[in-house]
């Protein structure tokens, strides 16, 4: 079984590093109003990197249910970032090449703090390097396609729901006519029971009544009949009267 926190170890390692350097900076006791644009730009970028990387991980990579949930059905999300994706996912990736240039960025801003009068002129520098900027901008849109790719799970992830209950309704269904199939035979079994039980007590009262059978005796009269036995009674005039 994959372990859930090598899964989100390079989520990790970037949401400490962007809580270590937003520390860092409010160490150096440098006014946040005089910082320039595109430093204040870069640090809402990481504040909200953090926050959807933080959700990304609890809510859904080291959440139980979100896995079972897509257990034998395709994601897009676990694709990315599930415990059975490759390294080499675009994501993996770029949280690989963020992670390093945040390490980078943390360690030139703890080097600038030594031996001079602190001052954004000083430390804005450390924030503008592009390599750092752009793996952070494209992290930042990837972490939007993975968003997208959250949204198509659920779709999708509903329609085969929503399959699943349609199919569950059917057997259901197919059952419930098994039963009364079943039912209707067992029923039928009992009332040809009940009908020769009757029977039975019927003929015992006849024979209590008189041991004759005459339904046999009816039968040996019939053949022992001869041609115009009887004729003279049906020819007679009172007969005929």
């Amino acid at each position: 079984m994959a372990d859930p926190f090598s899964t989100g170890a390079g989520i990790i390692g970037v949401i400490s590093l962007t809580i270590q350097i937003t520390q860092v900076v409010a160490q150096f006791g440098v006014d946040w109003k005089d910082a320039p644009e595109n430093v204040k730009t870069f640090i809402a970028e990481l504040g909200t990197l953090k926050n959807v990387l933080s959700e990304t991980n609890t809510n859904l990579l080291l959440n139980p249910d979100f896995a079972a949930a897509f257990h034998n059905r395709p994601s897009l999300l676990l694709s990315q970032l599930g415990p059975s994706a490759p390294s080499t996912t675009d994501t993996k990736c770029m949280l690989k090449t963020c992670e390093r240039e945040l390490e980078s960025l943390l360690k030139e801003l703890k080097k600038r703090s030594k031996g001079y009068r602190l001052g954004w002129e000083r430390l804005k520098g450390a924030f503008v390097a592009k390599d750092t900027r752009e793996s952070v901008e494209n992290l930042c849109r990837q972490c939007q396609t993975l968003n997208n790719m959250l949204s198509i799970d659920a779709a999708v992830l509903g329609a085969s729901t929503y399959k699943e209950v349609i199919e569950a309704r059917n057997e259901q269904k197919e059952w419930h006519q098994a039963e009364a199939e079943i039912f209707m035979v067992i029923r039928g079994g009992v009332d040809e029971s009940n009908q020769r039980q009757e029977n039975q007590e019927r003929q015992a009262i006849l024979n209590w009544l008189t041991p004759t059978e005459f339904v046999s005796q009816q039968r040996d009269f019939i053949a022992r009949q001869q041609e115009g036995t009887g004729q003279w009674l049906l020819d007679s005039g009172e007969f005929k009267a």
